[in-house]
């Protein structure tokens, strides 16, 4: 919100009011996340998995440190956590 605030040069008001309708719809969205999450993360980590196997022992090695550096060692729920709770969704 502090990023929308400043570029957009929002009011207090609206900032409350943005800030309300973002919460009301991250709950919306996790609602809808949950029933397919676990197979959204399974899919993503059999993605994983196939490109760790089409790697040589010296770039899975950097990729592991590469998800490591970008916190991707866990499974994050793109919708409940993020980053920089701050910056808008795309």
């Amino acid at each position: 919100m502090a990023r929308w605030t400043r570029e957009l040069d929002l009011t207090g008001t609206q900032r409350e009011q943005i800030e309300v309708l973002l919460k009301s719809a991250q709950a919306r969205l996790r609602d809808l996340w949950a029933p397919v999450a676990p197979r959204a993360r399974g899919e993503i980590e059999a993605a994983r998995s196939e490109i760790e196997g089409l790697l040589s022992p010296d770039q899975r090695q950097r990729w592991n440190e590469a998800r490591r550096r970008r916190g991707a060692a866990k499974p994050v729920d793109p919708v409940i956590e993020s980053p920089h709770p701050e910056s808008p969704r795309p």
